[in-house]
């Protein structure tokens, strides 16, 4: 599939976050909010995470964030603060892998990230995966800045790889400036692929654009060392829809 444009009967659809870093476009039946995530963070985004809890390492081996600020202590929302309108940073270390006997501990030490749910609407109301292809969105255009050094992914999670030991679809990002991600999986410009070769004797279902849940910004891990990320922003994100 090739990159979407106005001259193909495509146009962008900016996604613009409120100050507390929460999108709602009624025209594309989308709401949801930003997050951050890492190995070092639990559900209520907090430490200890999942390389504490169930990896069993100290927390000066797992990954930290800076920035974005924590939830407040006092159990009230959280919100994703922004220095510049629209732009989403995030600042912090990906931890070095430890050995895991013979092989390395990807599983629980996966390094920080930061993303948009797709459909997360206020409490009360369910959670649903989100039709993209129903909505018309075929794919995503965002500015990257800052970008660190090491692999840095654009996930995009859906229901049939959210499951282990599957992973998200994925493109990676190699460089600053716009970047086209498109909702489609393949070798095209912009397509996804599997973010992980899957365990022996398992396929990776096929990508499926009905269910999707959200996009992340991922920085993994490496063997080789920490690697530091400072004001990795993603900014005027939009989504691309084709065939109004």
């Amino acid at each position: 599939m090739a990159e979407a444009s106005a001259d193909a009967g495509c146009i962008t659809v900016a996604l613009t976050p409120t100050a507390t870093g929460y999108v709602m476009n009624s025209g594309l039946n989308m709401v949801g909010a930003w997050f951050d995530y890492g190995d070092g963070l639990n559900a209520m985004g907090v430490p200890p995470g999942q390389c504490e809890t169930t990896g069993g390492w100290m927390p000066s081996q797992c990954s930290s964030i800076t920035f974005p600020p924590p939830p407040p202590s006092d159990g009230g929302v959280n919100s994703f603060p922004q220095a510049t309108p629209g732009s989403m940073c995030l600042s912090g270390t990906a931890a070095q892998v430890p050995a895991l006997g013979a092989s390395y501990d990807y599983s629980n030490v996966f390094g920080i990230g930061i993303g948009l749910n797709f459909y997360d609407p206020p409490p009360g109301t369910q959670e649903m995966p989100y039709d993209a292809p129903m909505n018309h969105v075929v794919g995503f255009q965002f500015m990257v800045s800052g970008l660190p050094t090491g692999t840095v992914l654009a996930e995009i999670d859906e229901t049939a790889t959210d499951m282990a030991p599957f992973d998200a679809y994925s493109y990676s990002i190699t460089g600053n400036g716009l970047t086209t991600v498109m909702l489609a999986a393949g070798i095209g410009p912009g397509e996804l692929s599997e973010s992980f070769t899957p365990p022996s004797g398992t396929t990776e279902p096929p990508f499926d654009p009905s269910t999707v849940d959200a996009i992340h910004f991922h920085v993994l891990t490496s063997t080789s060392g920490p690697i530091t990320v400072s004001n990795f922003c993603i900014s005027d994100l939009s989504a691309i829809v084709c065939g109004l």
